[in-house]
């Protein structure tokens, strides 16, 4: 199996050992903890997929996903947006690939990051 390499936009301790946990042996991850830490990130090194949580300081998740989903080198980049919050339509509207709620079913996000990363175009 390739590589792959998901930022990850969570700053709950909990939140980024559980996500450690269920997607840590297949893939590379890394972890941010401000939004714009997580998209200055993206731009220097664009990664195969992005989580994020909406509730971030400095970039809120959604605008997280309009800067990334506007600009031509990082619109091809798939992003789930991830979190406590009812905020399934806003995310869509922000321009995230898939929404889940927290706590994650492991099975389900996999399975739904694999086929992100299958359908993935290159910029």
């Amino acid at each position: 199996m390739p590589s792959y390499h998901i930022f990850i936009g969570e700053r709950d301790p909990f939140m980024q050992r559980t996500l450690t946990h269920i997607l840590g042996e297949a893939y590379q991850i890394s972890f941010f903890e401000t939004g714009q830490a997580l998209v200055s990130a993206v731009q220097n090194t664009p990664p195969d997929l992005i989580i994020t949580e909406i509730l971030l300081p400095e970039m809120d998740g959604f605008r997280i996903c309009q800067t990334l989903k506007n600009s031509p080198t990082t619109r091809h980049i798939p992003i789930i947006i991830f979190t406590w919050l009812m905020a399934e339509q806003r995310a869509r509207q922000a321009g995230a690939d898939l929404f889940f709620l927290k706590p994650p079913n492991a099975a389900h996000l996999l399975k739904s990051i694999q086929g992100l990363l299958k359908q993935r175009t290159s910029p």
